[in-house]
């Protein structure tokens, strides 16, 4: 979301758009694959998309905040397999689940391969402060870290026995829900704090961050 705009994925392949804060919705686009993650820029909207052997397996662009949407696949190596988005000016990342680590520096007309020396496996979340970036690999959910935008990458110390499930950035802090809390970095991950008082269930699967504060989901 940001500001009044909200949007809304499913997995039977409708993205549904709201301009009052979720008060009310229509649809945006209604495609045959599972829509993945989402990501505004400004009056820009990036849409991941899953389904292997489709046209529809790509990312979906929209330049005027979910009026019309085109298709964003220059760059990619097929199948794409969208997991996640993160921004950090002026660059634009997405992972993908069997290629790696892409870049845009176009808000998503045009991407380029980053990871291209295979560090990084099957990426599954990503976050991004400057040119620091933190990834999950699906393959135990591990966290890995890159200190020059993705180039090269290295396991992160203080989480290596937990499993990772999401991540998020307010201001300079980085958060991270796993099986065992949630923890925070000030220090673009170098290292980690765990900052769960209050939350019952330990394992964090789900969160978002904005300027207000963080809201998490767990079970367990």
């Amino acid at each position: 979301s940001e500001g009044t705009l909200v949007l809304a994925g499913s997995s039977n392949g409708k993205i549904y758009r709201s301009t009052d804060s979720g008060v009310t919705w229509t649809m945006s686009l209604d495609l045959q694959s599972t829509v993945g993650p989402l990501q505004i820029v400004g009056s820009v909207i990036l849409a991941g998309t899953y389904m292997l052997d489709s046209a529809e397996d790509c990312i979906w662009r929209s330049s005027d905040s979910g009026k019309t949407w085109f298709h964003s696949a220059y760059g990619f190596v097929h199948p794409i397999q969208t997991t996640d988005f993160a921004w950090s000016s002026p660059n634009l990342y997405s992972t993908c689940l069997n290629s790696g680590l892409y870049r845009s520096t176009d808000t998503g007309a045009s991407w380029k391969l980053v990871d291209s020396t295979g560090d990084l496996q099957q990426p599954n979340n990503i976050a991004a402060l400057g040119s620091v970036l933190l990834a999950v690999v699906r393959n135990h959910h591990t966290l890995m870290r890159s200190n020059d935008g993705g180039q090269s990458w290295t396991g992160v110390n203080g989480l290596e026995s937990l499993q990772v499930w999401e991540l998020g950035i307010q201001d300079s802090m980085i958060f991270a829900g796993t099986g065992g809390g949630i923890f925070r970095s000030n220090d673009s991950g170098v290292t980690w704090v765990e900052v769960d008082s209050g939350i019952i269930a330990s394992d964090v699967d789900a969160f978002t961050v904005d300027s207000s504060g963080v809201y998490s989901g767990a079970y367990g």
